[in-house]
């Protein structure tokens, strides 16, 4: 059994708006496992746990004698159930199965004041239940080459009345002692989704929401992954590239046109069918002895949205898009005491920069 919880507060200024702004972000869990092990061969495991999260974001701002208020309010609950079998066939293949079930459930507040008059009073919730069922086979030819791992995972998703399949393949091929290869493709549907928005306070603060709710479909997900690993001695070199295609993401605005009845760009532009291409790769050296290890890790990647009826499917860069990421980390152990340092260097991530403002004390200063 195991309990865990969380609390985090973020509060800032922006003194050129008068504004003040807060995020509270809460987390919390429960889980209770029993496992057996039958006999040489079988051995099953049962967890049942319980999540939740809540984030409270608030922004207070003062122009021209009004008082202008955001507020936000996500929650998720996520109560679920499985139940694990794990069978040794043989002595090198292995046989997993399992069941599952979630109740999941999110809500969202949304709302919008200028001194007494509220604007936008937006509350939404979505309640549903996930249940699927899973398998695995593991196969380790004698000649001791290859591993060779097939899956295929179920699902039953209430809200959408819908079934989803998830076929995965991996494999890997020991060429000698030293070096191996590695490939894997698969396919993967997410049913919460974190959607980005743009609100009055000119900050994209994010929520999540169950699929089913309004227009959100079912997100998903497929991953294709080819690399190797060699070993000698004390180093190790890892090389991954990948490629994950996503389809039916969403991205919202919150800002509204009050005198022509209308959100500010159309959010219909961001209900369509998104797509997000994610490539690069990632490059690990890693040197380890006795009482010191260091590795460094370089990775470079690409992440492109595109939503066919905004900007007229052009595509663009996702805000979190890092070009170039580089890790550097020494550990060090020394009878009871062990000391570590890292050092990470990164590119930019990209913006949008304003085109024009009525503010003069921050035109050219404010991205």
């Amino acid at each position: 059994a195991s309990v865990y919880g969380s609390y985090d507060q973020l509060k800032y200024n922006i003194p050129q708006f008068n504004k003040e702004q807060q995020v509270d972000m809460i987390t919390k869990g429960v889980s209770l496992g029993w496992n057996r092990q039958w006999n040489k061969r079988w051995y099953s495991k049962t967890n049942l746990t319980y999540s939740g999260y809540q984030q409270q974001f608030r922004s207070d701002a003062e122009s021209s004698d009004l008082q202008i208020s955001t507020d936000q309010y996500n929650v998720i609950h996520d109560l679920a159930i499985r139940h694990d079998h794990e069978w040794e066939v043989n002595r090198r293949d292995k046989f997993e199965a399992g069941v599952f079930f979630s109740q999941l459930s999110t809500s969202f507040l949304d709302r919008y004041t200028v001194d007494t008059l509220t604007f936008r009073d937006n509350n939404s919730a979505q309640a549903g239940g996930l249940v699927g069922a899973y398998t695995q086979y593991t196969i380790l030819p004698d000649n001791g080459k290859w591993d060779v791992k097939l899956g295929l995972r179920y699902n039953y998703y209430s809200p959408k009345n819908k079934s989803y399949l998830e076929p995965r393949l991996n494999l890997n091929y020991h060429y000698n002692k030293n070096l191996s290869f590695k490939a894997s493709v698969g396919r993967y549907n997410q049913f919460i989704q974190q959607l980005a928005t743009v609100n009055e306070s000119s900050l994209a603060q994010s929520y999540w929401a169950l699929a089913g709710q309004d227009s959100l479909l079912v997100a998903n997900a497929n991953h294709f992954i080819l690399g190797g690993t060699y070993q000698k001695g004390r180093w190790t070199i890892d090389l991954e590239l990948y490629n994950y295609i996503y389809g039916n993401i969403r991205t919202d605005s919150l800002l509204f046109d009050y005198g022509n009845n209308r959100y500010i760009p159309d959010t219909s532009a961001f209900l369509g069918d998104g797509r997000a291409d994610a490539m690069g790769l990632d490059l690990m050296i890693k040197y380890e002895s006795s009482h010191y290890s260091s590795w460094v890790s370089y990775s470079l990647s690409s992440v492109q949205y595109n939503f066919p009826g905004f900007s007229e499917g052009t595509e663009f860069a996702a805000s979190f898009d890092r070009r170039h990421l580089i890790r550097w980390v020494h550990m060090i152990s020394w009878r009871r005491w062990q000391g570590s340092t890292s050092l990470i260097w990164g590119t930019g991530l990209p913006f949008t920069d304003i085109l024009d403002t009525d503010n003069p004390d921050i035109k050219g200063n404010l991205r």
